[in-house]
């Protein structure tokens, strides 16, 4: 006849796993409670008392005018001529003008061009002005809807 509990681990083998098991769960509580007082923050201190009472952020309680003055000046922006840097001859203009300008078929080559519209090396202060013109004078003589274009085959 067997015993029971015969086939069960014998309790002299599993009691010392169990007390080394223990041992280190206690120390890496002790190792994470010295890591946590030295390194966490110091909630159980004191705080001036400005720091305490700090102010809230003032907010905007309708941003919606400054929102459109200020969407309304970057359309300005996008939409004008201006001079950003003189002495470099460097100029902002229109999207679209700029957009045709690189589009547009030339004699010089791509990156001469792109060189110029960029600003470097551009011939004289009055270039942004001269292309200015030119653009307003382009927009004029674009064919409407209405006129009839010749294509060359």
């Amino acid at each position: 006849m067997t015993r029971p509990y015969d086939d069960e681990a014998p309790m002299r083998r599993v009691a010392p796993l169990l007390i080394v098991l223990l041992a280190a769960l206690a120390v890496i509580l002790a190792v994470v409670a010295a890591l946590d007082r030295a390194w966490g923050p110091q909630g159980n201190q004191t705080r001036p008392a400005e720091v305490r009472r700090a102010v809230a952020p003032t907010l905007e309680t309708a941003p919606q005018p400054q929102l459109q003055d200020y969407l309304a000046q970057k359309q300005r922006q996008a939409r004008g001529y201006a001079w950003i840097d003189p002495d470099r001859h460097l100029a902002r203009i229109p999207i679209e003008d700029a957009m045709r300008a690189l589009a547009a078929s030339s004699t010089e080559p791509a990156d001469v061009r792109a060189a110029y519209l960029m600003g470097a090396d551009a011939p004289s202060k009055e270039a942004p002005a001269r292309d200015a013109a030119q653009a307003s004078q382009r927009r004029k003589d674009k064919p409407s809807a209405g006129d009839k274009v010749k294509v060359k085959p």
